[in-house]
Protein backbone atom coordinates (compact mmCIF):
# COMPACT_ATOMS: atom_id res chain seq x y z
CA UNK A 1 0.00 0.00 0.00
CA UNK A 2 1.22 3.49 -0.85
CA UNK A 3 0.68 6.99 0.50
CA UNK A 4 1.95 10.14 -1.21
CA UNK A 5 2.76 13.10 1.05
CA UNK A 6 3.76 16.46 -0.38
CA UNK A 7 4.66 19.78 1.21
CA UNK A 8 3.60 22.82 -0.77
CA UNK A 9 4.28 26.53 -0.67
CA UNK A 10 2.38 29.21 -2.58
CA UNK A 11 1.57 28.28 -6.22
CA UNK A 12 0.00 31.64 -7.12
CA UNK A 13 1.58 34.98 -7.92
CA UNK A 14 -1.98 36.26 -8.39
CA UNK A 15 -4.86 34.01 -7.36
CA UNK A 16 -7.37 34.12 -10.25
CA UNK A 17 -10.71 33.67 -8.53
CA UNK A 18 -12.95 31.42 -10.61
CA UNK A 19 -10.28 30.60 -13.22
CA UNK A 20 -8.78 27.13 -13.65
CA UNK A 21 -5.08 27.13 -14.53
CA UNK A 22 -5.44 23.87 -16.46
CA UNK A 23 -7.51 25.74 -19.05
CA UNK A 24 -4.65 28.14 -19.85
CA UNK A 25 -1.90 27.82 -22.42
CA UNK A 26 1.64 27.32 -21.11
CA UNK A 27 2.62 30.90 -21.91
CA UNK A 28 -0.40 32.29 -20.04
CA UNK A 29 0.06 30.31 -16.83
CA UNK A 30 2.88 32.61 -15.73
CA UNK A 31 0.45 35.51 -15.38
CA UNK A 32 -1.04 33.82 -12.32
CA UNK A 33 1.35 31.14 -11.10
CA UNK A 34 4.82 31.27 -9.59
CA UNK A 35 5.40 27.86 -11.12
CA UNK A 36 5.69 26.84 -14.77
CA UNK A 37 4.15 23.95 -16.64
CA UNK A 38 7.15 21.79 -17.54
CA UNK A 39 8.05 18.20 -18.33
CA UNK A 40 9.02 16.21 -15.25
CA UNK A 41 10.88 12.90 -15.54
CA UNK A 42 11.39 10.13 -12.98
CA UNK A 43 12.87 6.79 -14.04
CA UNK A 44 11.27 6.12 -17.42
CA UNK A 45 8.06 8.00 -16.64
CA UNK A 46 7.48 11.57 -17.82
CA UNK A 47 4.58 13.98 -17.62
CA UNK A 48 3.99 17.65 -18.31
CA UNK A 49 2.58 19.40 -15.26
CA UNK A 50 2.47 22.56 -13.19
CA UNK A 51 3.37 20.61 -10.05
CA UNK A 52 5.15 17.38 -9.17
CA UNK A 53 2.19 15.96 -7.22
CA UNK A 54 0.17 14.51 -10.15
CA UNK A 55 3.43 13.32 -11.75
CA UNK A 56 4.39 11.30 -8.68
CA UNK A 57 0.81 10.11 -8.23
CA UNK A 58 0.76 8.65 -11.74
CA UNK A 59 4.35 7.40 -11.48
CA UNK A 60 3.49 5.42 -8.34
CA UNK A 61 0.35 4.05 -9.98
CA UNK A 62 2.40 2.97 -13.01
CA UNK A 63 5.39 1.51 -11.18
CA UNK A 64 3.50 -0.30 -8.43
CA UNK A 65 0.35 -1.02 -10.46
CA UNK A 66 -1.82 0.72 -7.88
CA UNK A 67 -2.36 4.42 -7.15
CA UNK A 68 -1.61 5.83 -3.69
CA UNK A 69 -4.31 5.03 -1.15
CA UNK A 70 -4.01 8.61 0.11
CA UNK A 71 -2.48 11.79 -1.24
CA UNK A 72 -1.71 14.20 1.59
CA UNK A 73 -0.68 17.77 0.80
CA UNK A 74 0.61 19.90 3.69
CA UNK A 75 0.23 23.67 3.35
CA UNK A 76 0.29 26.58 5.80
CA UNK A 77 -2.34 28.96 7.11
CA UNK A 78 -0.36 31.95 5.80
CA UNK A 79 -1.47 31.09 2.24
CA UNK A 80 -4.62 33.24 2.32
CA UNK A 81 -5.36 34.22 -1.28
CA UNK A 82 -9.08 34.88 -0.99
CA UNK A 83 -11.16 36.26 1.85
CA UNK A 84 -14.76 35.32 1.08
CA UNK A 85 -15.79 32.86 3.75
CA UNK A 86 -13.31 34.06 6.39
CA UNK A 87 -15.05 35.26 9.53
CA UNK A 88 -13.60 36.01 12.95
CA UNK A 89 -12.85 32.40 13.82
CA UNK A 90 -9.76 30.42 12.88
CA UNK A 91 -11.73 27.43 11.55
CA UNK A 92 -13.17 29.55 8.74
CA UNK A 93 -9.69 30.64 7.66
CA UNK A 94 -8.46 27.03 7.64
CA UNK A 95 -11.46 25.98 5.54
CA UNK A 96 -10.85 28.69 2.94
CA UNK A 97 -7.14 27.83 2.60
CA UNK A 98 -7.96 24.13 2.32
CA UNK A 99 -10.61 24.87 -0.31
CA UNK A 100 -8.32 26.84 -2.66
CA UNK A 101 -5.57 24.21 -2.51
CA UNK A 102 -8.04 21.39 -3.01
CA UNK A 103 -9.47 23.14 -6.08
CA UNK A 104 -5.95 23.71 -7.41
CA UNK A 105 -4.88 20.09 -6.93
CA UNK A 106 -8.08 18.62 -8.33
CA UNK A 107 -7.68 20.92 -11.34
CA UNK A 108 -4.18 19.46 -11.80
CA UNK A 109 -5.54 15.91 -11.81
CA UNK A 110 -5.16 14.90 -8.16
CA UNK A 111 -8.49 13.95 -6.66
CA UNK A 112 -8.80 10.39 -5.41
CA UNK A 113 -7.94 10.04 -1.73
CA UNK A 114 -6.81 13.68 -1.47
CA UNK A 115 -6.37 15.25 1.96
CA UNK A 116 -5.18 18.83 2.45
CA UNK A 117 -3.67 19.59 5.86
CA UNK A 118 -3.48 23.27 6.75
CA UNK A 119 -0.75 23.59 9.37
CA UNK A 120 0.22 26.64 11.44
CA UNK A 121 2.67 29.10 9.93
CA UNK A 122 4.14 32.40 11.06
CA UNK A 123 5.23 35.63 9.40
CA UNK A 124 3.97 38.51 7.29
CA UNK A 125 3.13 37.99 3.62
CA UNK A 126 1.60 39.97 0.79
CA UNK A 127 -0.58 37.73 -1.36
CA UNK A 128 -2.52 38.85 -4.42
CA UNK A 129 -6.14 38.14 -5.31
CA UNK A 130 -7.39 38.77 -8.86
CA UNK A 131 -11.12 39.31 -8.59
CA UNK A 132 -13.22 40.46 -11.57
CA UNK A 133 -10.10 41.68 -13.32
CA UNK A 134 -8.97 43.77 -10.35
CA UNK A 135 -5.89 43.08 -8.22
CA UNK A 136 -6.60 43.07 -4.50
CA UNK A 137 -3.55 42.84 -2.20
CA UNK A 138 -4.07 40.64 0.86
CA UNK A 139 -1.59 41.30 3.65
CA UNK A 140 -1.46 38.29 5.96
CA UNK A 141 0.20 38.78 9.34
CA UNK A 142 0.37 35.63 11.47
CA UNK A 143 1.83 35.69 14.97
CA UNK A 144 2.48 32.25 16.42
CA UNK A 145 5.13 29.64 17.19
CA UNK A 146 7.09 27.75 14.54
CA UNK A 147 6.91 24.68 16.77
CA UNK A 148 3.13 24.54 16.32
CA UNK A 149 3.69 23.36 12.75
CA UNK A 150 5.40 20.25 14.05
CA UNK A 151 2.80 19.47 16.71
CA UNK A 152 -0.18 19.87 14.38
CA UNK A 153 1.37 17.86 11.53
CA UNK A 154 2.18 15.03 13.97
CA UNK A 155 -1.48 14.92 15.01
CA UNK A 156 -2.76 14.96 11.44
CA UNK A 157 -0.28 12.46 10.01
CA UNK A 158 -0.59 10.03 12.93
CA UNK A 159 -4.33 9.81 12.36
CA UNK A 160 -3.94 9.38 8.60
CA UNK A 161 -1.28 6.68 8.94
CA UNK A 162 -3.49 4.77 11.37
CA UNK A 163 -6.32 4.72 8.82
CA UNK A 164 -3.92 3.49 6.15
CA UNK A 165 -2.53 0.74 8.40
CA UNK A 166 -6.08 -0.40 9.14
CA UNK A 167 -6.41 -1.19 5.43
CA UNK A 168 -3.16 -3.13 5.12
CA UNK A 169 -3.30 -6.89 4.71
CA UNK A 170 -0.93 -9.10 6.72
CA UNK A 171 2.40 -9.27 4.93
CA UNK A 172 1.71 -6.26 2.68
CA UNK A 173 4.29 -3.51 2.12
CA UNK A 174 3.69 0.09 3.21
CA UNK A 175 5.58 2.76 1.28
CA UNK A 176 5.32 6.43 2.26
CA UNK A 177 6.42 8.66 -0.63
CA UNK A 178 7.46 12.13 0.58
CA UNK A 179 7.75 14.88 -2.03
CA UNK A 180 9.75 17.93 -0.91
CA UNK A 181 9.88 19.63 -4.33
CA UNK A 182 7.55 22.52 -3.46
CA UNK A 183 8.49 22.88 0.20
CA UNK A 184 9.82 26.14 1.64
CA UNK A 185 11.84 27.14 4.71
CA UNK A 186 11.60 24.73 7.65
CA UNK A 187 8.64 22.74 6.30
CA UNK A 188 10.53 19.99 4.39
CA UNK A 189 13.00 19.12 7.15
CA UNK A 190 10.34 19.08 9.89
CA UNK A 191 7.93 17.01 7.82
CA UNK A 192 10.61 14.43 7.03
CA UNK A 193 11.55 14.15 10.72
CA UNK A 194 7.91 13.77 11.76
CA UNK A 195 7.18 11.11 9.15
CA UNK A 196 10.29 9.11 10.07
CA UNK A 197 9.32 9.05 13.76
CA UNK A 198 5.75 7.98 13.04
CA UNK A 199 6.84 5.29 10.58
CA UNK A 200 9.21 3.83 13.20
CA UNK A 201 6.12 3.17 15.33
CA UNK A 202 4.10 1.79 12.42
CA UNK A 203 6.99 -0.52 11.52
CA UNK A 204 7.24 -1.83 15.09
CA UNK A 205 3.53 -2.47 15.73
CA UNK A 206 1.89 -3.34 12.43
CA UNK A 207 1.59 -6.51 10.37
CA UNK A 208 3.15 -4.84 7.32
CA UNK A 209 5.93 -6.95 5.84
CA UNK A 210 7.97 -3.86 5.00
CA UNK A 211 7.75 -0.18 5.90
CA UNK A 212 9.64 2.21 3.63
CA UNK A 213 10.04 5.98 3.34
CA UNK A 214 11.05 7.30 -0.10
CA UNK A 215 11.92 10.99 -0.36
CA UNK A 216 11.76 12.92 -3.65
CA UNK A 217 12.95 16.32 -4.79
CA UNK A 218 12.85 17.77 -8.29
CA UNK A 219 15.39 19.95 -9.99
CA UNK A 220 14.50 23.63 -9.54
CA UNK A 221 12.37 25.14 -12.28
CA UNK A 222 13.70 28.57 -13.33
CA UNK A 223 11.84 30.50 -16.00
CA UNK A 224 14.90 32.42 -17.16
CA UNK A 225 16.86 29.17 -17.70
CA UNK A 226 14.36 26.79 -19.36
CA UNK A 227 15.12 23.09 -19.87
CA UNK A 228 13.54 20.33 -21.94
CA UNK A 229 12.78 18.33 -18.81
CA UNK A 230 13.32 18.40 -15.06
CA UNK A 231 14.31 15.27 -13.16
CA UNK A 232 12.57 14.25 -9.97
CA UNK A 233 15.26 12.58 -7.88
CA UNK A 234 14.87 9.93 -5.20
CA UNK A 235 17.09 11.61 -2.61
CA UNK A 236 16.58 9.10 0.19
CA UNK A 237 15.11 5.68 0.84
CA UNK A 238 14.82 4.43 4.41
CA UNK A 239 13.70 0.86 5.01
CA UNK A 240 12.48 0.92 8.59
CA UNK A 241 11.30 -2.67 8.32
CA UNK A 242 12.15 -5.21 5.66
CA UNK A 243 11.27 -8.90 5.88
CA UNK A 244 11.45 -8.93 9.67
CA UNK A 245 14.59 -6.79 9.96
CA UNK A 246 14.38 -3.36 11.58
CA UNK A 247 16.58 -0.30 11.14
CA UNK A 248 15.12 1.66 14.06
CA UNK A 249 13.37 1.04 17.38
CA UNK A 250 10.01 2.73 17.94
CA UNK A 251 10.81 6.40 18.59
CA UNK A 252 8.73 7.12 21.68
CA UNK A 253 9.08 9.73 24.43
CA UNK A 254 7.28 10.20 27.71
CA UNK A 255 5.87 13.24 29.51
CA UNK A 256 7.62 14.97 32.41
CA UNK A 257 5.48 16.06 35.34
CA UNK A 258 1.84 16.79 34.60
CA UNK A 259 0.31 17.02 31.15
CA UNK A 260 0.61 20.56 29.76
CA UNK A 261 -0.63 20.70 26.20
CA UNK A 262 -0.74 24.50 25.87
CA UNK A 263 1.33 27.37 27.21
CA UNK A 264 0.98 31.11 26.69
CA UNK A 265 2.80 32.42 23.63
CA UNK A 266 4.93 35.18 25.12
CA UNK A 267 5.66 36.71 21.71
CA UNK A 268 2.04 37.05 20.62
CA UNK A 269 0.44 37.87 23.97
CA UNK A 270 0.59 41.48 25.14
CA UNK A 271 2.45 41.69 28.44
CA UNK A 272 -0.69 42.61 30.37
CA UNK A 273 -2.52 39.50 29.06
CA UNK A 274 0.20 36.88 29.55
CA UNK A 275 -0.80 35.92 33.06
CA UNK A 276 -4.48 35.61 32.14
CA UNK A 277 -3.77 33.60 28.99
CA UNK A 278 -1.25 31.43 30.83
CA UNK A 279 -3.81 30.54 33.49
CA UNK A 280 -6.46 29.85 30.85
CA UNK A 281 -4.06 27.61 28.91
CA UNK A 282 -3.08 25.75 32.07
CA UNK A 283 -6.71 25.24 33.06
CA UNK A 284 -7.64 24.07 29.55
CA UNK A 285 -4.75 21.56 29.58
CA UNK A 286 -5.71 20.31 33.03
CA UNK A 287 -9.37 19.83 32.16
CA UNK A 288 -8.68 18.17 28.82
CA UNK A 289 -6.06 15.83 30.30
CA UNK A 290 -8.52 14.82 33.04
CA UNK A 291 -11.32 14.31 30.52
CA UNK A 292 -9.07 12.10 28.37
CA UNK A 293 -7.64 10.18 31.34
CA UNK A 294 -4.07 11.40 30.79
CA UNK A 295 -3.37 12.86 34.25
CA UNK A 296 -1.57 11.66 36.27
CA UNK A 297 0.67 10.72 33.37
CA UNK A 298 2.58 7.91 35.14
CA UNK A 299 0.39 5.25 33.55
CA UNK A 300 0.88 6.63 30.03
CA UNK A 301 4.64 6.76 30.55
CA UNK A 302 4.58 3.22 31.93
CA UNK A 303 2.86 1.99 28.77
CA UNK A 304 5.51 3.59 26.54
CA UNK A 305 8.32 2.43 28.81
CA UNK A 306 6.96 -1.12 28.86
CA UNK A 307 7.08 -1.21 25.07
CA UNK A 308 10.73 -0.18 25.10
CA UNK A 309 11.88 -2.11 28.19
CA UNK A 310 10.27 -5.47 27.44
CA UNK A 311 7.44 -5.57 30.00
CA UNK A 312 4.49 -7.12 28.09
CA UNK A 313 2.14 -7.70 31.04
CA UNK A 314 2.54 -4.12 32.24
CA UNK A 315 2.17 -2.81 28.68
CA UNK A 316 -1.28 -4.39 28.52
CA UNK A 317 -2.16 -3.27 32.08
CA UNK A 318 -1.09 0.35 31.53
CA UNK A 319 -2.53 0.81 28.03
CA UNK A 320 -4.28 4.22 27.79
CA UNK A 321 -8.03 4.14 27.25
CA UNK A 322 -8.41 7.30 25.15
CA UNK A 323 -8.38 6.90 21.37
CA UNK A 324 -5.94 8.70 19.10
CA UNK A 325 -8.86 10.16 17.15
CA UNK A 326 -10.40 11.72 20.24
CA UNK A 327 -7.06 13.10 21.41
CA UNK A 328 -6.34 14.67 18.02
CA UNK A 329 -9.77 16.25 17.59
CA UNK A 330 -9.86 17.52 21.19
CA UNK A 331 -6.41 19.15 21.04
CA UNK A 332 -7.00 20.79 17.66
CA UNK A 333 -10.43 22.13 18.60
CA UNK A 334 -9.14 23.60 21.85
CA UNK A 335 -6.12 25.11 20.08
CA UNK A 336 -8.41 26.90 17.62
CA UNK A 337 -10.24 28.56 20.49
CA UNK A 338 -7.04 30.40 21.43
CA UNK A 339 -6.57 31.83 17.91
CA UNK A 340 -8.07 35.20 16.95
CA UNK A 341 -8.61 36.30 13.36
CA UNK A 342 -9.34 39.89 12.38
CA UNK A 343 -9.95 41.46 8.98
CA UNK A 344 -9.63 45.11 8.00
CA UNK A 345 -9.64 47.00 4.70
CA UNK A 346 -7.36 49.99 4.34
CA UNK A 347 -5.49 51.73 1.50
CA UNK A 348 -7.17 49.48 -1.09
CA UNK A 349 -5.83 46.33 0.49
CA UNK A 350 -7.21 43.69 2.84
CA UNK A 351 -5.36 42.91 6.05
CA UNK A 352 -5.76 39.55 7.76
CA UNK A 353 -4.28 39.41 11.25
CA UNK A 354 -3.99 36.03 12.99
CA UNK A 355 -2.87 35.92 16.62
CA UNK A 356 -2.20 32.59 18.33
CA UNK A 357 -2.14 33.38 22.03
CA UNK A 358 -1.00 29.88 23.02
CA UNK A 359 1.50 27.42 21.62
CA UNK A 360 1.42 23.65 21.66
CA UNK A 361 4.06 21.94 23.78
CA UNK A 362 6.35 19.03 22.88
CA UNK A 363 4.06 16.87 25.00
CA UNK A 364 1.48 16.94 22.20
CA UNK A 365 3.85 15.11 19.87
CA UNK A 366 4.94 12.67 22.58
CA UNK A 367 1.35 11.76 23.48
CA UNK A 368 0.26 11.49 19.84
CA UNK A 369 3.04 8.96 19.19
CA UNK A 370 2.19 6.97 22.34
CA UNK A 371 -1.48 6.87 21.35
CA UNK A 372 -0.59 5.81 17.80
CA UNK A 373 1.39 2.94 19.35
CA UNK A 374 -1.56 2.16 21.63
CA UNK A 375 -3.97 1.97 18.68
CA UNK A 376 -1.66 -0.34 16.74
CA UNK A 377 -0.99 -2.56 19.78
CA UNK A 378 -4.72 -2.89 20.50
CA UNK A 379 -5.23 -4.12 16.94
CA UNK A 380 -2.52 -6.76 17.34
CA UNK A 381 -3.59 -7.92 20.82
CA UNK A 382 -7.36 -8.16 20.95
CA UNK A 383 -7.62 -9.40 24.54
CA UNK A 384 -7.55 -6.43 26.88
CA UNK A 385 -6.14 -6.53 30.41
CA UNK A 386 -8.72 -6.90 33.17
CA UNK A 387 -7.79 -6.17 36.79
CA UNK A 388 -9.91 -9.07 38.00
CA UNK A 389 -9.06 -11.66 35.36
CA UNK A 390 -5.69 -10.48 34.03
CA UNK A 391 -4.87 -11.99 30.62
CA UNK A 392 -4.28 -15.45 29.24
CA UNK A 393 -0.67 -16.55 29.35
CA UNK A 394 -0.95 -17.37 25.65
CA UNK A 395 -1.77 -13.70 25.05
CA UNK A 396 1.55 -12.74 26.63
CA UNK A 397 3.29 -15.14 24.26
CA UNK A 398 1.56 -13.49 21.33
CA UNK A 399 2.41 -10.03 22.68
CA UNK A 400 6.06 -11.00 22.98
CA UNK A 401 6.21 -12.00 19.32
CA UNK A 402 4.27 -9.01 18.00
CA UNK A 403 5.25 -6.11 20.26
CA UNK A 404 8.96 -6.85 20.53
CA UNK A 405 9.75 -8.18 17.07
CA UNK A 406 11.97 -5.11 16.58
CA UNK A 407 14.34 -6.36 19.34
CA UNK A 408 15.63 -9.92 19.26
CA UNK A 409 17.24 -9.40 22.68
CA UNK A 410 13.94 -8.45 24.34
CA UNK A 411 12.08 -11.30 22.65
CA UNK A 412 14.60 -13.85 23.93
CA UNK A 413 14.59 -12.40 27.46
CA UNK A 414 10.80 -12.24 27.75
CA UNK A 415 10.28 -15.71 26.27
CA UNK A 416 12.81 -17.16 28.71
CA UNK A 417 11.24 -15.46 31.75
CA UNK A 418 7.69 -16.53 30.94
CA UNK A 419 8.80 -20.01 29.88
CA UNK A 420 10.74 -20.48 33.11
CA UNK A 421 7.74 -19.42 35.20
CA UNK A 422 5.36 -21.69 33.32
CA UNK A 423 7.65 -24.70 33.66
CA UNK A 424 8.54 -24.04 37.29
CA UNK A 425 4.93 -23.56 38.37
CA UNK A 426 3.56 -26.50 36.41
CA UNK A 427 6.14 -28.75 38.09
CA UNK A 428 4.66 -27.89 41.48
CA UNK A 429 0.95 -27.65 40.69
CA UNK A 430 -1.64 -29.98 42.13
CA UNK A 431 -4.82 -29.62 40.06
CA UNK A 432 -6.53 -26.27 39.58
CA UNK A 433 -5.16 -23.22 41.37
CA UNK A 434 -6.97 -19.95 41.91
CA UNK A 435 -5.06 -16.70 41.90
CA UNK A 436 -1.82 -17.10 43.81
CA UNK A 437 1.45 -15.19 43.89
CA UNK A 438 4.47 -16.56 42.06
CA UNK A 439 6.46 -16.65 45.27
CA UNK A 440 3.81 -18.82 46.98
CA UNK A 441 4.22 -21.49 44.31
CA UNK A 442 7.90 -21.28 43.41
CA UNK A 443 9.41 -20.50 46.84
CA UNK A 444 6.64 -20.80 49.47
CA UNK A 445 9.23 -20.76 52.24
CA UNK A 446 10.01 -17.15 51.26
CA UNK A 447 6.41 -15.92 51.14
CA UNK A 448 6.84 -13.95 54.33
CA UNK A 449 9.59 -11.86 52.75
CA UNK A 450 7.11 -10.03 50.49
CA UNK A 451 5.62 -7.78 53.15
CA UNK A 452 9.09 -6.57 54.08
CA UNK A 453 10.22 -6.31 50.46
CA UNK A 454 7.24 -4.19 49.46
CA UNK A 455 8.02 -1.82 52.32
CA UNK A 456 11.37 -1.18 50.67
CA UNK A 457 10.15 -0.89 47.09
CA UNK A 458 12.33 2.20 46.64
CA UNK A 459 15.48 0.13 46.95
CA UNK A 460 17.39 -0.82 43.82
CA UNK A 461 16.93 -4.56 44.41
CA UNK A 462 13.17 -4.48 43.73
CA UNK A 463 13.59 -2.26 40.69
CA UNK A 464 16.36 -4.46 39.27
CA UNK A 465 14.34 -7.65 39.73
CA UNK A 466 11.27 -6.09 38.16
CA UNK A 467 13.07 -4.85 35.05
CA UNK A 468 15.40 -7.82 34.61
CA UNK A 469 12.56 -10.35 34.75
CA UNK A 470 10.20 -8.75 32.22
CA UNK A 471 8.05 -7.13 34.93
CA UNK A 472 7.41 -10.44 36.73
CA UNK A 473 8.43 -9.63 40.29
CA UNK A 474 7.32 -12.67 42.32
CA UNK A 475 5.63 -10.71 45.14
CA UNK A 476 3.33 -8.69 42.87
CA UNK A 477 2.55 -11.17 40.08
CA UNK A 478 -0.20 -13.80 40.35
CA UNK A 479 -1.15 -16.80 38.21
CA UNK A 480 -4.20 -19.01 37.81
CA UNK A 481 -3.99 -22.63 36.68
CA UNK A 482 -6.40 -25.15 35.21
CA UNK A 483 -5.65 -28.84 34.67
CA UNK A 484 -2.12 -28.32 36.00
CA UNK A 485 -1.37 -25.67 33.36
CA UNK A 486 -0.82 -21.97 33.93
CA UNK A 487 -3.80 -20.34 32.29
CA UNK A 488 -3.93 -16.66 33.27
CA UNK A 489 -1.59 -14.06 34.76
CA UNK A 490 -2.12 -10.67 36.40
CA UNK A 491 -0.65 -8.17 38.83
CA UNK A 492 -1.76 -8.68 42.43
CA UNK A 493 -4.50 -6.55 43.91
CA UNK A 494 -1.87 -4.92 46.11
CA UNK A 495 -0.55 -3.19 42.97
CA UNK A 496 -4.02 -1.91 42.14
CA UNK A 497 -4.99 -0.85 45.65
CA UNK A 498 -1.66 0.54 46.88
CA UNK A 499 -1.34 3.75 44.86
CA UNK A 500 2.22 4.42 46.02
CA UNK A 501 3.36 0.93 45.01
CA UNK A 502 1.62 1.27 41.67
CA UNK A 503 3.25 4.66 41.10
CA UNK A 504 6.70 3.21 41.83
CA UNK A 505 6.17 0.30 39.44
CA UNK A 506 5.09 2.73 36.72
CA UNK A 507 8.21 4.76 37.47
CA UNK A 508 10.42 1.67 37.11
CA UNK A 509 8.74 0.80 33.80
CA UNK A 510 9.55 4.20 32.31
CA UNK A 511 13.26 4.04 33.18
CA UNK A 512 15.33 5.18 30.21
CA UNK A 513 12.35 6.85 28.55
CA UNK A 514 13.20 10.39 27.45
CA UNK A 515 10.55 12.72 28.86
CA UNK A 516 9.53 16.10 27.49
CA UNK A 517 8.05 19.08 29.33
Amino acid sequence: MHVLISVMGMPWSRYPEGLKLSALLDEDVGQYSRWSRVSYVIDDYSQRSLTTVPVLYNYIASRYRAPPEKTVVIVQDTAVVKVSGISGDYSSLLSVVEEVYREFLEDQGVGKGLEVFVAPGVGKFKNMLLSRGKEVPIVVDVCGSLADFQQVVVLQLAQTLLKIVDGISVGEELVAHLDLSHGVNYVPVLTRAILLELLSIVASYSTAKSVVMRVYNSEPVMRDVPKDFYTIHVVEEVRLKSDGKYSSPPLLEGVEGRVRLFIANRVCCPREQRSTVGKAASKASEELAKELGLNPVDMVNAFAGSLLNGLPLLALEAMPSVSLERFVSSVLELYKQFVKVSRTEQDQQIKIRVVKSVELTEQVKALAKILLAKELVSRLIREGYDYEHGVKLDTIGKATELLYSWSERLKITISYDYGWIRNKIEEKLQGNVLWTRLVDVIEPEKSDKCAEELKHVNERNFERNFLQHSGLQDCVTEVMAEDKRVYRIRYAKSVVEDLELRKKIYEFASKGLVKVC
